[in-house]
């Protein structure tokens, strides 16, 4: 969309104020980022820090939340006051979709190390609410399962989501193709409270767990044919948020024979 000059007053006007970029852009229907831009064009200082819904995490009372935490649970970072979800670049839009689910002002960059893209905030107060919620630095080898966290579905999926795997797959010497849900995890801890979890709701008998060696061990809990497809049915429905990709995927599993 493009403003019109009274709009971008308005919009300059509305900044001087007291209200932040995000909430101005979701007014206009354009990117906070365009807000910006027109801000710096004008000369217009910027206030210090950067605005994100800061209440976003204080409590988990919805599916999209869970869901959120649960991805945040596999992929999320935290060093001191810094929490960081790093994507590679075919799932851009997936982080773009959490920039605006926490109408965060901040940013995504591009790394250098790889081909991805990393949003990165700074706060105090979401690293505790993090903290409260279970997540903490260096979490990979000590983090447990949350079982007191409500919409467990949306959890699980947010974490499949991040650290799992769907795959449809036809081998050399049979007819019918094999289908797998995978999730990998470095607790063991988290990952047998997961198995067990799953078992309950989706009403699974099998899953196996294996100890794999990479950089640093991991363990990859792993889903067969029938109680594969449970899965896929049980946490990817039409409505849900989740990673793209793997929804699609999870579309072809349960429609397996």
């Amino acid at each position: 969309m493009r403003l019109t000059d009274l709009q971008k007053i308005e919009v300059v006007q509305r900044y001087v104020k007291g209200e932040n970029s995000v909430t101005i852009a979701e007014h206009f229907g354009i990117k906070p980022r365009s807000v910006i831009s027109l801000l710096e064009r004008r000369g217009i200082p910027r206030r210090r820090g950067f605005f994100f819904d800061k209440e976003y995490f204080a409590t988990i009372d919805t599916p999209e939340k869970a869901y959120w935490l649960g991805f945040i649970y596999a992929d999320g970072n935290i060093h001191r006051d810094m929490f960081a979800l790093k994507l590679g670049h075919a799932d851009l839009d997936h982080l773009k979709l959490f920039q605006k689910t926490l109408r965060a002002e901040q940013k995504i960059q591009m790394c250098t190390d790889r081909p991805a893209h990393v949003l990165k905030i700074g706060s105090k107060l979401l690293k505790k609410q993090l903290n409260d919620l279970g997540v903490y630095a260096a979490k990979s080898l000590t983090i447990t399962y949350p079982m007191w966290l409500p919409f467990q579905r949306d959890f699980i999926r947010g974490f499949v989501d991040g650290d799992g795997w769907l795959t449809v797959f036809q081998p050399k010497d049979q007819n019918k193709k094999r289908c797998v849900v995978g999730i990998c995890c470095a607790s063991k801890a988290f990952i047998d409270q997961l198995h067990h979890q799953i078992q309950i709701l989706c009403g699974t008998t099998g899953g196996g767990i294996c100890e794999i060696q990479r950089t640093n061990k991991c363990y990859q809990l792993q889903f067969w044919g029938s109680d594969a497809r449970k899965i896929a049915s049980f946490l990817y429905q039409p409505h849900d948020v989740a990673l793209c990709r793997k929804k699609i995927k999870s579309q072809q599993i349960a429609n397996e024979s």
